[in-house]
This record gives C-alpha cells, sequence and structure tokens, in this order.
C-alpha cells in the first residue's frame, strides 16, 4: 500500500537484516532486527516481577517496561521480555541517533575522556585546558548569529537560568547600566509564556507552563503569578481553515499586547516571552508569520523572546534549529537547547551576558563529557545528510498519513507537524487510548499528547523502511478498530487534540437545524474524501465559526511551517539588524502602572516616592 516508501539500508551503517549484537562478520555494521517481535504480552511477566521488586522503594505508576539496552539495536528498543519494539517515542525524543551507536560508543570508550569522568570538573571555576577550543567550536557551529552561550545541568535549569538572565538584564536596562543604583534585591517580575506549553518541572519552568500533563505537576505546588496568553490552536485541514487559523494568530498577539499591559498594571511588568516554536505537549505548530509578527511586537515593545527547543532541536523538524523553518527577520534574544543535543544550556545575545561572578550558577553547569558527545552527533549529521533524511522521510510519513486519513476519516484526522515530528488526533481519549495500545501490541512504541493525540518522536536515524513498518501496522490496527465496531455510525469529527481550545466546543445550535433545514457545513466538518475537491465560500467558513472575514492579503500563505523560504533555504537578516546581524532592541523603561487606582498593586518604585512625599 505504501510502495512510495523505497527499501533502502538506514543510515547510521544499521541495515534492515536478522539480528545479531556487535558487529556483522560479513559488513562490519550494527545489525538491526528486520522488524518488530513481540512474543509476551505487554506488559511481560519478568517486567512485572521487577515493578513489585521496585515498589516498595519508589512510585512505579508510570512505568511501561524495563529495557535491555545492551540488547537495544537503532530504532529498536528490546525490553526484559524478549520484546523488541520499533521505538518513535526515543526516549521523550531525547536519543538522537538511537540505541547503541557506534560514534558515540567511542567517545564514552575513550581513555582520555575517562578522566573526564572520574575528575568531573566544576567548569564555571575549574575548567579543563580544551574547553576554550570546544565551546568555539560548538558557537561556530550551532550558534544561529547569537554569540554568548550559558551552559546548564539539565533542561529545567537552563530555562530557569534564562528566565534569571531575562530578568538581570531587563533590570540593568532600569539602571542604565549603573550599579550604584540598586533597588529591591527581589524585583516583582513576570515571565509570559502560552498555554498548553511545557518547559520543565521547577518552579519558574512549572509557573510558564500549562500543558495538560502540567496538572499533575502543579497539584500542591504554588506558582508564579505570571501571564498565560493564547496559543494558536488550528484547525486541519490547513488549506481549507485559512480564515479561522488567521484569526487564531491575531487572536493570540492581541492577547499578548493585553496581558502585557494588564501585568504592567498590576506592578509586575512582563520582561520576556517563552515559546515553544512546537509545542512538545500537544504538537500545535503555528505559521510563519505568527512568529515572525511575536517577534517584531516584542522588538517594538522592549522585551525579550526566548524560544524553548528542547523538544524541537537538534534536528527532527529537518533543520538542526525548528526556528529555521519560520525565517525570521533577525536572530532571537535566547534560544534553550536540551535533549538530542545531550547537552542543555541556551545560546543568546551580548545583552544578556551577565558580568558578575556566579551570577547564573548550578552546582557544575555542565557536563563535559556531553559536550564531547555532542560534537560527535553534529559531526554525525554533517557526514551523513541526516537532516536530507529527516525531511524526504518526514514529507512521505505525512503524505501517507493524511492518505490514510481520507479513507479512515471518522477515526483519524489532522496530521501535522514538521519533519518527522509529527502527531494526529484520534477521535476521542478512548480511541486514542486504544490504538495506542494495540501499536503496542504490535510492536510499534509511540507517544501520547494532549487528551487524544498520537505522537512520533524517532532518531534521526530513522528511515523509509521504519516509516513503512510504522504505517503498515497503524493500518492493520485501523481496520481491527473498524472490524470491532461495525455498527457505529460516523462520528463528527472533533478538529484538535486540546479540550480547552476553541475548536474542541460542542458546535452551536443553527437556525436552519431548529427548522429542519439542513445546516450549511462548514469546511472543517466536510469529510476528507471530499475535501480535495470541494470549495466552500469564505462567508459560510465565517458563519458557521464565527469568524470576522479578512481580505485576501490576511488570508493568503497561511499554512504550516514554512511560509516564505529563501532561495538558499537559510536565514537572512534584513532591517532591524546590525552589522553583525544583531536585533537593534531597545529594552523598555518601564515606569509603574498608568493607573492611580488605590486598590491596585503600585512598583516599589513608586511606593518609595510615594512614602517620602
Amino acid at each position: 500500500m505504501f510502495s512510495n516508501f523505497s527499501q533502502k539500508s538506514s543510515p547510521f551503517g544499521l541495515v534492515q537484516s536478522g539480528f545479531c549484537h556487535g558487529k556483522c562478520k560479513d559488513s562490519g555494521k550494527i545489525q538491526e532486527p528486520k522488524g518488530p517481535k513481540i512474543i509476551t504480552d505487554l506488559p511481560g511477566p519478568k517486567t512485572k516481577e521487577l515493578i513489585e521488586k521496585l515498589k516498595p522503594f519508589q512510585n512505579i505508576s508510570s512505568i511501561q517496561l524495563f529495557a535491555q539496552y545492551g540488547k537495544s539495536i537503532g530504532n529498536y528498543l528490546q525490553d526484559v521480555d524478549g520484546n523488541v519494539l520499533l521505538d518513535l517515542n526515543m526516549q521523550l525524543a531525547t536519543n538522537p541517533l538511537g540505541y547503541n551507536s557506534t560514534e558515540l560508543m567511542k567517545v564514552y570508550q575513550d581513555p582520555a575522556n575517562i578522566q573526564t569522568i572520574i575528575n568531573r570538573p566544576i567548569l564555571e571555576m575549574f575548567p579543563c585546558d580544551c574547553w576554550p577550543s570546544r565551546i568555539e567550536n560548538m558557537v561556530k557551529k550551532v550558534s544561529m548569529n547569537l554569540p554568548n552561550i550559558s551552559m546548564c545541568s539539565c533542561e529545567s535549569t537552563t530555562i530557569e537560568n534564562a528566565f534569571k538572565s531575562m530578568m538581570i538584564s531587563f533590570q540593568k536596562h532600569q539602571r542604565d547600566g549603573n550599579e550604584a543604583v540598586l533597588g529591591s534585591g527581589c524585583p516583582k517580575l513576570s515571565i509570559l509564556s502560552f498555554r498548553n506549553s511545557d518547559h520543565g518541572h521547577t518552579m519558574g519552568a512549572l509557573s510558564a507552563s500549562n500543558a495538560i500533563s502540567s496538572a499533575i505537576f502543579k497539584q500542591d505546588v504554588p506558582c508564579f503569578d505570571w501571564p498565560v496568553a493564547h496559543y494558536p490552536c488550528y484547525r486541519y485541514p490547513l488549506g481549507e481553515c485559512e480564515c479561522y487559523n488567521a484569526y487564531q494568530d491575531e487572536k493570540s498577539l492581541d492577547m499578548v499586547k493585553d496581558l502585557i499591559k494588564k501585568w504592567d498594571d498590576k506592578g509586575m511588568p512582563v520582561v520576556g516571552i517563552v515559546v515553544e516554536p512546537i509545542q512538545s505537549q500537544c504538537t500545535q505548530c503555528p505559521s510563519s508569520k505568527f512568529f515572525q509578527n511575536l517577534q517584531e511586537l516584542t522588538n517594538k515593545i522592549g522585551i525579550y523572546l526566548m524560544f524553548d527547543e528542547t523538544r524541537t532541536g537538534c534536528g527532527s523538524t529537518g533543520k538542526f534549529w525548528c526556528i529555521e523553518n519560520y525565517c525570521l527577520k533577525c536572530p532571537v534574544d535566547i534560544l534553550a537547547f536540551g535533549g538530542k543535543t545531550q547537552i542543555s544550556g541556551f545560546l543568546h545575545t551580548e545583552d544578556l551576558n551577565s558580568r558578575k561572578p556566579n551570577h547564573i550558577m548550578d552546582s557544575w553547569m555542565r557536563d563535559p563529557l556531553k559536550l564531547i558527545a555532542f560534537e560527535a552527533i553534529i559531526d554525525i549529521i554533517e557526514k551523513l545528510n541526516l537532516l536530507e533524511t529527516v525531511r524526504n522521510t518526514g514529507k512521505k510519513l505525512k503524505q501517507c498519513l493524511l492518505d490514510m486519513e481520507l479513507d479512515h476519516y471518522d477515526l483519524i484526522h489532522s496530521t501535522r507537524g514538521l519533519g518527522t515530528f509529527l502527531a494526529f488526533n484520534a477521535q476521542c481519549p478512548k480511541l486514542r487510548d486504544d490504538i495506542w495500545k494495540r501499536l503496542r501490541k504490535k510492536g510499534i512504541l509511540c507517544g501520547k499528547c494532549g487528551e487524544d493525540g498520537i505522537t512520533i518522536r524517532p532518531s534521526l536515524t530513522f528511515n523509509d523502511n521504519h516509516a513503512n513498518i510504522f504505517l503498515d501496522k497503524l493500518e492493520e490496527v485501523i481496520k481491527e478498530t473498524e472490524l470491532a465496531k461495525p455498527n457505529e455510525k460516523d462520528q463528527p469529527k472533533k478538529s484538535l487534540s486540546n479540550p480547552k481550545c476553541e475548536t474542541s466546543q460542542k458546535p452551536k445550535v443553527l437556525k436552519e437545524q431548529k427548522n429542519n433545514i439542513e445546516p450549511k457545513k462548514s469546511i472543517c466538518d466536510y469529510s476528507k474524501k471530499n475535501m480535495s475537491k470541494e470549495t466552500v465560500k469564505q462567508e459560510e467558513i465565517a458563519h458557521i465559526n464565527d469568524v470576522p472575514i479578512k481580505s485576501k492579503q490576511t488570508m493568503s500563505n497561511i499554512r504550516c511551517g514554512v511560509d516564505s523560504t529563501t532561495k538558499d533555504g537559510k536565514m537572512h537578516h534584513k532591517e532591524g539588524t546590525d552589522s553583525d546581524g544583531q536585533c537593534k532592541k531597545k529594552i523598555r523603561k518601564w515606569k509603574g502602572s498608568s493607573h492611580t487606582n488605590k486598590k491596585k498593586r503600585v512598583c516599589p518604585k513608586s511606593w518609595a516616592k510615594k512614602k517620602t512625599d
């Protein structure tokens, strides 16, 4: 059925024949299994035994299986019961090259690097002699025209320290750089984030996280009173829902402006905005225009813009950094990374560079061995052209999922994403869980997102063969699901996995329905078999979705991913940048609340002035 996938050997020296460990005598290459192999129920008897053994010592409610990492190869994970699964989740999208990569094995087995493990240095104070050259090499290869880098111990501390950097720099601008003029040591500042985002589980990162999965992490934990804006919540297919999706962009940007003003009036000025280029928890992928307008807005207001690429970075979207897909006019202020890069930290502008010793610091501030591993990963990506593999495989995989939607629109819909960073929705949470469990029984390990979404987050070595296996198994599961419910009528489509989005609300009762007249259909309610050639007037879309009709210029070219790629596919820095490619951003001077209402909280500066009077 999916003949457009060619049967090629996997990149990175992985071949699709047999199953062995170590090196093949004939080819000298690591070999993957031919496909998934399930020999017991999941979880199997040995997994259940280990769960009971671990239960007295820690919470085991989230454990899915116990793995044998010594026997896992490439894109296949083997559990303790001998089951072999095609892993499309890859340790929450943190494994870049698959299991037991030979090149990474060489890095960790190098005797020179073993000394680094034994004598792990505090690199903020006692770095090794090779550290400057390694940092210089890394910044040159992946800097995105951001000259400075701050390394951290993990992703959550990366987000925390990035927030601190924005706050420190913001306060520095309030003093005009004069350190003799110091205010309160605990200023009331805030960071603006977006709904359904997930930035981490420490206090600051958790305060900026609003995904469905974050609810359990926030329970009983106090968080900062920070503003949360609406994130564009698109309907699919994108080409048939342009009016609504453009309205979502405008709604989000308008809300950002309103919240910044509102928090200024509360005496808690917004110093920066943190956003995921693709939301990891619901795989929402806004248009390029949205991010371009958001950057323009932050530059105009004078606040920082931070992109959290701890899930999307290191090539999974077909570009090394996901924001390269959006053709921004100038570099961002902060780019946080982690996950597939193996080492965590953030790239930033010179303006955000703290000059005080230990102002931004944790215990070790990074793991030098992980930086060496990251260097090896970059070299492998360039040598084997893995970004091209991700783009080609992702394009074919996404198209096959869209074709599958046409045949099974009553079961799955809303395929979206970039590269191999993809997701699709089931019609309801119960159906999603059923599809996910059936896939796992067939040896396919996927992730979940939102209430009814299934995610695909494979390694960079995921190729056509792996995609073909996944699609065949998914087709089998969908057919089994249809046979299990032969008398069930087609359900109207939901448009998005997130229940809090407006798109998942119940439709309004139209006037035609009350008079027993067939109501006008929204373009998003047509079956995808009819969508390919069916055209609906713009007035009908606006009528059903309660969206004002926009001009052709506003509605044109609104699509997921790259809208206006340059000829060479690179990010060019045009107007609004200096000779070094840096944004001409002038951080605003916050003068406190614009209202005189006594009930509103006033800033410390206004309070001090009032007290002296």
